[in-house]
């Protein structure tokens, strides 16, 4: 019979520690070259999309309460609405929107729900609730604000209808 191990028991052991630290170091890479990817691709995703984000970062400008970071703030709720409706769900479901062949095999959906999850939280600069081996993946989200904030300039870097 299978030997049941708790939690506890489980985060106490030196073995499964370095593991969990070695698949979140893994798993952030991933994070990277989707956000590397991202960034690359900004100027390449469709003017009208592009016009809502900049109408809606002016709103967020004009009508939100000001609050310490300036446009930072702006920055998040426009990279909060692109990556959650837009970007996260392609990576979370490519094979709904036709971007690969077949579904993702359990073991790499399981990834990509983690990196969508991860990336949702860069675009925002949300960090996750301090718990278990989290301060790693925390870390890498405070390091990608300022290009969170870029990504927000450049996407929102077009002419308006006139």
């Amino acid at each position: 019979s299978k030997k049941v191990v708790t939690r506890e028991a489980a985060l106490a052991d030196k073995t499964v520690v370095a593991e969990i630290k070695r698949r979140i170091v893994l798993t952030l890479e991933i994070v990277k070259q989707f956000l590397d990817q991202i960034m690359i691709q900004v100027e390449k995703l469709p003017y009208g999309l592009r016009l809502i984000c900049k109408e809606l970062f002016l709103i967020a400008k004009d009508k939100l309460p000001k609050v310490d970071g300036g446009q930072i703030f702006e920055a998040t709720v426009v990279n909060g609405l692109l990556f959650e409706k837009v970007i996260v769900p392609r990576i979370v479901s490519p094979f709904k929107y036709g971007l690969v062949p077949f579904p993702p095999s359990p073991n790499n959906q399981y990834t990509l729900v983690e990196v969508g999850k991860i990336l949702a939280h860069v675009a925002t600069g949300e960090l996750f609730p301090e718990r278990d081996r989290v301060a790693t993946i925390n870390q890498f989200i405070r390091k990608q604000g300022q290009v969170m904030l870029q990504f927000a300039k450049t996407l929102t870097d077009i002419p308006s209808l006139e």
